[in-house]
């Protein structure tokens, strides 16, 4: 695939970079540094560019493989940094395809300025479902025997952060794990969310096939190119300790990653954490998966409707790093265009301090034709094994912002799904009002200050009324 020069200088660039990407992958991009695109240029790549490559890449069979697309700001400094759009598949076939037919789409010509580049995997490493795979021959749990995946959990309470452990044909042995998200009505109905994703990909790259618009170019003097020459290609793998003060861990216990999260190693880093629990014991049957979405990742798993103790569903317990309070998901909130502190309610660890960026990442699931829309998001540590499906809530009100569905093993990238697209997206499908199971109890419960007052009785099914979001199709 040829290699295109970026002639033209692009205006205002500090404007659109966010944070840096650092990558070990130096002497491949010629020394340039790579940042998140944000502000006004991602803005344009969102509303016009992505939705025309998403249209032109409809007839591209990616067979059993992920497309990703990402936005780069790529320069030897933020003020000669240019965005360039990376096409990522494993898959060198798909992957060449996919270039070929943004490039013959004529996008490049009508947007100039912006640079194409493709790669194996995304620069900020390898990007997959954090779904864990357990086979356990001699499990017998109880379950209904049906044709639909059957879902069992270890613990009855807390529901919001439970391990999720999915059985994918009945009588089967064998389990996914996922995490257990919020509790929401759907026409009368309770379900609990979680991500949609049953398989994995665990294919190793071949890094030298990386190649992008501009790679040959020299955006800066003779003064910066100088400078620059002398980067040591291997210090970005220096990795640092980041501290889970939250989690109880000791600093020796934390992930080994650099300060924007890249591991030493991410072409290797398919090979996720292993939990140490032995997670087979005790499972009780929770449900089954009964709406799925292929092309945006989260699934619906029926529950029986609570006898008491409604508010117990969507309850959360702060540990004491976050003040050791109670907190309820009672709505959900748009994901801001800045920085953003959040808290993932992961089912490895508990809850852990993240921040959400103003950054967007587009992934194609394998089997479907569809880019999915995440939000980047970095964490104070790092996602696991079964994680997929986690929360991520507000650090102070509580308020849902979305779901966990991806992440970067061995870093602390992961990616989130916009909790108003799900409910969106739901409402299409069942053409019914969608919204968060909650009680008159809960309204006693002030997110901000920590408190919580006890109303007499316990709530009952009948005393339960839904925030609904208004959204009837």
């Amino acid at each position: 695939m040829p290699i295109h020069a970026v002639g033209e200088k692009w205006p205002k660039p500090e404007d659109s970079v966010g944070g840096e990407i650092q990558t070990r992958r130096m002497a491949l991009l010629r020394s340039k540094k790579v940042w998140w695109a944000c502000g006004p240029t991602l803005a344009r790549f969102d509303e016009d560019i992505q939705p025309a490559i998403d249209s032109a890449l409809r007839n591209i069979d990616a067979c059993h493989y992920d497309i990703d697309l990402r936005l780069y700001m790529m320069g030897r400094k933020k003020e000669s940094s240019r965005p360039i759009i990376f096409v990522c598949c494993s898959d060198a076939t798909v992957r060449r395809d996919a270039e070929d037919c943004i490039r013959k789409s004529g996008l490049l010509r009508k947007y100039p300025g912006f640079g194409l580049g493709a790669s194996p995997l995304p620069l900020e490493g390898i990007s997959k479902v954090l779904s864990g795979d357990d086979l356990h021959p001699e499990l017998s749990v109880p379950g209904e025997n049906n044709s639909e995946s059957e879902v069992f959990a270890q613990e009855e309470l807390p529901v919001v952060g439970r391990k999720l452990w999915v059985r994918l044909h009945a009588n089967g042995p064998f389990l996914r794990r996922g995490t257990g998200g919020v509790v929401i009505v759907v026409d009368g109905k309770h379900y609990q969310l979680t991500a949609g994703h049953i398989r994995d990909d665990e294919s190793l790259v071949d890094w030298e096939d990386l190649h992008f618009d501009g790679q040959f170019d020299d955006d800066d003097d003779e003064d910066d190119r100088s400078e620059s020459s002398g980067i040591d290609c291997g210090s970005t793998s220096r990795g640092s300790r980041t501290p889970l003060g939250i989690l109880g861990l000791e600093d020796s216990e934390s992930p080994r990653s650099t300060p924007s999260g890249m591991t030493t190693n991410e072409t290797r880093a398919v090979d996720l954490p292993e939990t140490t629990e032995n997670e087979s014991d005790s499972l009780k049957y929770v449900g089954t998966i009964k709406l799925y979405s292929k092309d945006l990742d989260y699934a619906l798993v029926n529950i029986p409707e609570p006898d008491s103790g409604v508010d117990l569903l969507n309850l959360l317990q702060f540990p004491r790093g976050l003040g050791q309070r109670p907190i309820h998901i009672r709505s959900i909130r748009e994901i801001p265009v800045q920085d953003q502190s959040v808290v993932v309610i992961t089912s490895s660890q508990g809850p852990i301090t993240a921040t959400l960026q103003p950054s967007f990442a587009y992934v194609r699931p394998a089997g479907s034709m569809r880019f999915q829309k995440t939000h980047v998001m970095e964490l104070n540590g790092e996602a696991l094994h079964g994680d997929s499906g986690a929360p991520v809530v507000d650090s102070v009100s509580g308020e849902l912002y979305g779901m966990l569905v991806r992440g970067c093993p061995g870093t602390r990238i992961a990616y989130v799904l916009s909790a108003h697209v799900i409910f969106e997206d739901i409402g299409r499908e069942v053409h019914a009002p969608v919204s968060i199971l909650t009680s008159p109890a809960n309204a006693a419960l002030d997110n901000a200050s920590g408190s919580f007052t006890r109303l007499p009785g316990p709530p009952t099914v009948a005393d339960t009324h839904i925030t609904s979001w208004g959204f009837i199709v």
